[in-house]
């Protein structure tokens, strides 16, 4: 299992090399230790940086991906209305590149 340390390490890598597609794929691995720690905030701040990477890349299954956790984070801190919009979200995105 990846500790932050690595995840950090990773991810300053990546930025240095201007590689923002491995960047993205790391600042998800930190989203999801995040919320293995129920870190709820930090969890989302990495998710969603993710997302804009995807975003500016045109990654859609990424999106999606990214979107599926990003509800999670929100159904964990009981913000229902906001999970069920980004779990749609990432199924509209789902069946747009099915």
């Amino acid at each position: 299992m990846e500790t932050l340390i690595d995840l950090e390490k990773s991810l300053d890598q990546f930025r240095q090399e201007n590689d923002q597609l491995n960047e993205a794929q790391t600042l998800i691995r930190m989203g999801n230790y995040f919320l293995g720690q129920k870190k709820w905030p930090r969890a989302a701040n990495s998710l969603n940086k993710s997302l804009v990477i995807f975003k500016e890349n045109n990654q859609r299954a990424e999106q999606a991906h990214t979107l599926a956790y990003l509800g999670l984070v929100s159904w964990e801190q009981a913000q229902v209305q906001k999970a069920i919009d980004s779990f749609k979200l990432s199924l509209i995105i789902i069946n747009e590149i099915n």
